[in-house]
C-alpha cells in the first residue's frame, strides 16, 4: 500500500471535464494543501501518511460533483472510507484519514483536534493565500460571484479565516496574506485606520 494509487485517482478525477473546479485544481489547490500539510506536520508532530492521504482526498466529492460543496467534507470522508477499504488500508489509518477530512473546512486549533486535523485544516486555508490567481478564477469563473461577493470571500479569508489559523500556519503564510491584502487594498485601509 502506498499513496501513489490515491494520487493517481485524484489526478485523473481533476482532469475530467466534469470537474467544475477545472483541471488546474490539482496543481493550484490539492498539491499546495499537501505541501503545506507536510511542512506543518513535519515540524509539529503529525502522522505524515494520514496527512498525505487526507490532503489528496479532502475535496474529492466536490471534484466529482460541485453540488455537494456545502457538505463536501462529509461526502469526501465517505468516499475516502470506501476507497481506502477497497485498497486494503488498515482500519485505524482509514478512520483517522476520514476524521481529518470531516474537519478540514474550518481551521482546527492545536489542542482542539488531532495534529493531523489541525495541520490539514490550516493548510487548506493557507493554500488560498498561496494561489490567489486560481481562487479569483474559482470565485468569478466557476462560482460566478459578483465582484463584491468575491471581495467579501477574500476579506473573510484574510480576516476571519486568518485569525482562526494556528500561529505556525500564520507564520508560514504571512507574506502571502500580505499580497492578498495588497490586492484587496486592505493593507492601505488598515494603515489609514491606524493613523
Amino acid at each position: 500500500m502506498n499513496t501513489g494509487a490515491i494520487r493517481e485517482l485524484v489526478r485523473s478525477e481533476c482532469l475530467k471535464e466534469s470537474n467544475g473546479f477545472g483541471p488546474a485544481f490539482l496543481d493550484e489547490h490539492i498539491l499546495p494543501v499537501l505541501r503545506y500539510s507536510r511542512l506543518l506536520a513535519g515540524r509539529l508532530g503529525a502522522d505524515t501518511l494520514v496527512v498525505e492521504l487526507a490532503a489528496y482526498l479532502h475535496d474529492l466529492s466536490a471534484i466529482r460533483n460541485m453540488s455537494v460543496l456545502p457538505s463536501h467534507h462529509i461526502e469526501s470522508a465517505r468516499i475516502a472510507r470506501q476507497l481506502l477499504d477497497d485498497q486494503g488500508w488498515p482500519a485505524a489509518i482509514r478512520d483517522r484519514v476520514c476524521r481529518v477530512i470531516e474537519t478540514h473546512s474550518m481551521p482546527v486549533q492545536p489542542g482542539e483536534g488531532s495534529p493531523e486535523q489541525v495541520w490539514l485544516s490550516n493548510a487548506d486555508v493557507v493554500s488560498h493565500f498561496a494561489r490567489p490567481a486560481y481562487w479569483c478564477f474559482y470565485l468569478y469563473g466557476v462560482r460566478k460571484f459578483s465582484y463584491e461577493e468575491g471581495l467579501e470571500w477574500w476579506r473573510r479569508r484574510a480576516n476571519e479565516a486568518w485569525f482562526a489559523l494556528a500561529p505556525e500556519a500564520q507564520a508560514l503564510a504571512a507574506s502571502d496574506r500580505q499580497t492578498v491584502l495588497h490586492l484587496l487594498d486592505e493593507d492601505s485601509r488598515e494603515k489609514r485606520s491606524a493613523e
